[in-house]
């Protein structure tokens, strides 16, 4: 009976012991077990040691939006904080080793934390509704915040733009005595993290972010934060593709139709033609093209375009107005014969037209030729005044004289207008050759300027 009687009070004990154990190995029976103090008021024992907010982690999940007009950044980043809670703590080992428990975010105090680019108060982010409270009194805090930040963005370099944003969390209430934040995770975890979470929107990549602690000071008040930058940059195929290229091929086409010959009259008809399709180009430009105050260096370079074909235009139409000349013009300017036929059109590797042989005869001859007739002519007349008749022969000799003056007056006439032709249509080729020159300097010039100012 004695062995029966030591046996079952063992057994008891061991149920006992056993049924003790089954409760503390329950979450319910740590929360009985703490008080929680206070979630209004910082959890830290002595008021003057300040509270270590650490940030664990702090990543860009997602762009959703970059707005050039308000200069905003909307984004979606997730922050991991830490801290310590000195009046809740347990001995996980009396719990079965218990090391953390999920409990929600009312039952202990948080930071408050201010994003000071915020541009949109309205809170939009995700909540979570538990938070980690861990065995030795740390609370890991999980956030996904939208925010709608002030950025400073350049749109000069477009499409080939690349943006940094700063986004400085920190307390509102709180200064760097209550309250100072740590970056517990470097800027390349952050990055390798942000890279490997991150959700492009197609038109941004994710470059670079940096994590680094940093001081607001509001008058004598100094205020503990952590600044997280963001540089992105735009994808620029989609616009080179649909718009650069084009752009290009018809700079290229309006060059090309300078080669065109001007006496068939198509060239201005074509080159209207490629000035039309350039400004439904700049329609299309101008629907893709962001709003800003800075205007991008694209347009510009649309723009100067569009000018350097319009004066293409103008000088067909100078050549053309020149190349009319030669039909209506019988005689050209000796300086005008001189400047483009004789030098400039050896400057510039052009053909010379052969002046007329009769003309140079004709110049030569036409002074001595005309006077010899003419005193021939005067002594005809001065002998036939002395006699009373005039024969035959001495009428027709006159009359052949004059015939051969008129045949060298309008041989002269004709080799003056052939010369006058060959003047005005040298002189239309050297201005052609010259708004040719002038043309490509311009836009090869432009062309280098801005791929310079995109590369670099």
């Amino acid at each position: 009976m004695a062995v029966y009687g030591a046996c079952c009070i063992f057994l008891s004990l061991v149920f006992l012991i056993g049924s003790y154990s089954c409760q503390n190995c329950s979450y319910e029976a740590i929360v009985n077990s703490l008080k929680f103090p206070s979630s209004s008021v910082r959890p830290a024992k002595d008021w003057r040691e300040p509270t270590y907010i650490e940030v664990y982690y702090m990543f860009l999940y997602n762009i959703i939006n970059v707005d050039t007009k308000k200069k905003s950044l909307t984004t979606l980043v997730q922050t991991v904080l830490a801290w310590d809670t000195e009046f809740i703590q347990w001995n996980k080992t009396e719990y079965c080793d218990i090391g953390y428990l999920s409990l929600t975010k009312d039952h202990f105090w948080k930071p408050d934390i201010y994003v000071y680019e915020m541009t949109d108060t309205e809170d939009k982010s995700q909540s979570f509704l538990f938070s980690l409270l861990y065995s030795d009194g740390y609370v890991l805090d999980f956030k996904m915040m939208r925010l709608v930040t002030s950025c400073n963005i350049n749109i000069f370099k477009f499409p080939f733009d690349r943006q940094t944003c700063n986004m400085s969390f920190g307390s509102y209430n709180y200064p760097d005595s209550d309250i100072i934040f740590v970056s517990y995770s470097n800027s390349t975890n952050s990055y390798k993290v942000s890279k490997e979470t991150f959700q492009s929107k197609g038109d941004w990549i994710l470059v670079n972010i940096t994590l680094n602690e940093d001081n607001y000071i509001l008058g004598e008040t100094v205020y503990s934060r952590v600044v997280l930058s963001i540089t992105i940059q735009r994808v620029p195929q989609n616009y080179i593709v649909s718009f650069i290229l084009p752009v290009c091929f018809m700079v290229m086409m309006d060059i090309a139709s300078m080669f065109i010959e001007m006496k068939k009259n198509d060239r201005l008809g074509f080159k209207i033609s490629i000035l039309l399709g350039f400004a439904m180009l700049l329609l299309i430009l101008n629907d893709i093209l962001p709003l800003s105050d800075n205007p991008p260096l694209l347009g510009t370079f649309c723009g100067l375009c569009m000018a350097l074909m319009v004066m293409s235009i103008t000088g067909s139409i100078f050549t053309s107005y020149i190349l009319k000349l030669s039909d209506s013009q019988t005689n050209a300017p000796h300086w005008v014969e001189i400047l483009f036929v004789k030098y400039l059109s050896r400057i510039l590797c052009l053909k010379k037209q052969r002046i007329s042989d009769s003309s140079n005869m004709v110049d030569s001859d036409v002074q001595t030729g005309d006077a010899r007739f003419k005193n021939l002519l005067e002594k005809i007349d001065s002998a036939s005044a002395k006699q009373e008749t005039v024969s035959e022969g001495v009428i027709q000799l006159k009359n052949l004289l004059e015939s051969i003056i008129n045949i060298r007056n309008l041989l002269h006439d004709n080799a003056n207008q052939n010369n006058a032709k060959t003047v005005w249509n040298q002189t239309a080729k050297v201005l052609d050759r010259i708004f040719l020159i002038l043309y490509v300097l311009l836009i090869t010039a432009l062309c280098i300027y801005v791929t310079v100012i995109w590369a670099g």
